[in-house]
C-alpha cells in the first residue's frame, strides 16, 4: 500500500558541505573499529615465527641462522554496512545521509551501502564515483522509492534473507540511518534488528 516509484533528485552540494565531507572521509579512515586480518603478513617482531623465511635466509648465509623472521595478522578496518532510509519522513535529511555514504564508500575499502523505503536497493557502485553530485545523480537510475512509505522490517528481512548480502553484515559495523517510523509490522522489525545485531560486530 506504500509502494511508490519516485526517483531521487538532490540540489548541488555546497562548497562548505564538500569540505565537511572531505574531513568526514579522513576521519572515517582513522576512527573506524579494526579487526585482525585473516592472513598472516611478514612482520618485524612478534606474532608467529616464519620458518620458511628463516630457512631461506639461512640458505643464503651458508646455513647459519643470523636472524629470526616473524609474521603476524595485521589490523585492518572492519567492514562497514550502511543502510539509508530514503522515505518521505526523512525528505529533508536523506540527501546529506547519502553524501555521508559517498564519503564512506570513497574512504573505506570494505563497505556496502543500501537504501530502503518501500524496497531495498544496493547503491555502493553508484556512490563509488569520485564526485559526490555525480554519484547522487547516478542514484536516480536505481533508487525508485524516494519520499514514499517506510518498510524497515521488510527491508531488513529481505537483506538478511539473501546469504550473499547477509555476509556483508557479519562482524561488520552496521549503521542504520532512519527515524524508525515503521509502516509495517513492528514485531518483524524488532526480530530483524535482533538478528542483525547477532550477526554484526555492532549496530548503530
Amino acid at each position: 500500500i506504500d509502494e511508490t516509484r519516485t526517483t531521487c533528485s538532490f540540489p548541488p552540494t555546497s562548497a562548505g558541505k564538500r569540505r565537511l565531507l572531505a574531513e568526514a572521509g579522513a576521519a572515517l579512515a582513522q576512527e573506524l573499529p579494526t579487526e585482525r586480518a585473516r592472513r598472516y603478513r611478514p612482520a618485524r617482531r612478534g606474532g608467529r615465527l616464519d620458518l620458511r623465511r628463516v630457512w631461506r635466509a639461512a640458505g643464503r648465509s651458508g646455513g647459519d641462522v643470523l636472524s629470526l623472521q616473524w609474521r603476524r595478522r595485521p589490523r585492518r578496518p572492519r567492514r562497514v554496512l550502511m543502510l539509508v532510509d530514503v522515505s518521505g519522513s526523512l525528505r529533508q535529511s536523506s540527501g546529506d545521509a547519502l553524501r555521508l555514504a559517498h564519503a564512506l564508500v570513497r574512504a573505506v575499502p570494505r563497505r556496502e551501502v543500501y537504501t530502503f523505503g518501500t524496497r531495498l536497493t544496493r547503491v555502493t557502485k553508484q556512490l563509488a564515483k569520485p564526485d559526490v553530485d555525480a554519484a547522487l545523480a547516478g542514484l536516480a537510475e536505481v533508487v525508485l522509492d524516494v519520499n514514499g512509505g517506510t518498510r524497515i522490517g521488510a527491508a531488513l528481512e529481505e537483506f538478511l534473507g539473501d546469504a550473499r548480502r547477509a555476509a556483508a553484515a557479519r562482524d561488520a559495523l552496521v549503521v542504520i540511518v532512519s527515524d524508525g517510523l515503521e509502516r509495517g509490522d513492528p514485531a518483524a522489525l524488532a526480530a530483524a534488528v535482533q538478528r542483525l545485531g547477532r550477526l554484526a560486530h555492532r549496530v548503530v
